[in-house]
């Protein structure tokens, strides 16, 4: 697990953003742009940042307020679900899970993420041997 959470901290933090988790059952996760920066440090480019909503932390008031924090945050979840899905990343949890903030999930959806990774840097390497 400690392994898994510092490789997804120091990606993160290399691809600029200032995100950081303390355990796979962070809360912060719930709105899921930890890993949407993931996702855009392993895959450059790959998340479009404008179709994220940047929901603020804590409760707001009202409950439309706290009805459309919900939603956005559903939003969230369901995008970076496709794109990870789009990269090939087996994916195993519903947009519930990551709302949720479910330990288990979390860690097995990091770990996909970052077996992606870890192929991406294995062909990068085969095609660098394979050139010289």
């Amino acid at each position: 697990d400690e392994v898994i959470l510092r490789w997804a901290n120091e990606a993160v933090a290399a691809s600029g953003s200032s995100r950081k988790l303390s355990s796979f059952g962070d809360a912060s996760l719930g709105d899921s742009l930890f890993f949407a920066d993931l996702l855009n440090a392993v895959r450059p480019g790959c998340v479009k940042r404008e179709v994220l909503a940047n929901t603020p932390a804590g409760r707001t008031g009202s409950q439309w307020e706290e009805d459309k924090r919900h939603d956005e945050k559903k939003a969230n979840a369901k995008y970076v679900l496709t794109v990870a899905r789009k990269l090939g990343c087996a994916v195993f949890l519903t947009w519930e899970d990551m709302l949720e903030c479910r330990p288990k999930m979390m860690f097995s959806f990091t770990a996909t993420i970052m077996g992606l990774a870890l192929s991406d840097d294995e062909s990068d390497a085969g095609r660098r041997a394979s050139i010289a």
